[in-house]
């Protein structure tokens, strides 16, 4: 257990000093949302395992470290991951299936197919973990942000989405893009590729991708109280995540002239 400890703290401390300098849609504070977030699905799903939960646990943060879209070399970033588990001594199998997690679970893997390997369960809640990060009003404000940073256009009507994308098209980064494609080409159907069936899961399934501004905004509002009970102590992020999620979608008004609309899982850019 105490090497499994110093193993995660060792962990976290490369990836701030690896992605400490992005910008905040791929930054570390992302990695520590998506272990949270994968070790919520573990648990939600009985894995109990230490040694297990040790590969969920490595591979959630450090599942971005080589990430293409920040890299010149991703077998350079990787070789930094892999003489990493190595150091800290785990073993062979863990190791092995940390490398898979990290190298099969991008989205740019099943763009135009499933997945490139068959899916352990630790796998499939590292992913999951990591698309629940992407959806919802906190994967707006990455895709925007990642966006922002790339001095990507937000909407450009003579820019249409990609269809049919092969790996290579999906990745290639000199391609002119808009933020609001890649809800197309990716967000919205993040929703039909999850591979656990948990509450977590399920209850952010059926508002994800379906924020209408004017629910974001009440949703800013409610979450609030629960924001300044997280900063007490007294709130888990998985709980103020679900809490949060839950309270965004009741008894709002979907269809509002003039501003940007939710509907039928495309964005329709609408002007009063």
């Amino acid at each position: 257990m105490a090497a499994a400890a110093a193993a995660v703290r060792r962990a976290e401390e490369l990836v701030e000093r690896e992605m400490g300098g992005r910008d905040a849609s791929h930054d570390a504070a992302h990695a520590l949302r998506v272990r949270d977030l994968a070790l919520s699905l573990a648990a939600e799903l009985g894995l109990s395992s230490p040694d297990r939960l040790l590969i969920v646990e490595l591979a959630a943060l450090l599942h971005d470290i080589g990430d293409y879209k920040y890299t010149r070399d991703n077998a350079e970033d990787m070789s930094i991951v892999e003489k990493f588990l190595e150091e800290m001594g785990l073993e062979e199998f863990q190791r092995e299936e940390i490398v898979a997690i990290i190298k099969g679970m991008g989205f740019k893997n099943e763009v135009s197919k499933k997945s490139i390997i068959e899916p352990t369960l630790e796998f499939a809640i590292v992913q999951d973990a990591d698309r629940l990060d992407a959806i919802g009003a906190i994967g707006i404000a990455r895709c925007f942000t990642y966006g922002g940073s790339k001095n990507h256009t937000l909407h450009d009507p003579k820019i249409l989405p990609r269809v049919n994308l092969s790996k290579e098209k999906y990745m290639f980064k000199e391609e002119k893009q808009t933020s609001i494609n890649h809800f197309h080409e990716k967000l919205f159907k993040l929703k039909d590729m999850m591979k656990t069936e948990t509450p977590i899961s399920s209850d952010a399934l059926t508002i994800t991708c379906c924020l209408h501004p004017v629910q974001l905004l009440s949703l800013h509002h409610r979450i609030m109280p629960g924001k300044r009970e997280q900063r007490k102590g007294t709130s888990s992020w998985r709980t103020l995540w679900l809490n949060s999620m839950k309270s965004g979608v009741a008894g709002l008004e979907v269809d509002q002239p003039g501003y940007g609309l939710w509907a039928g899982g495309l964005w329709h850019w609408r002007i009063a």
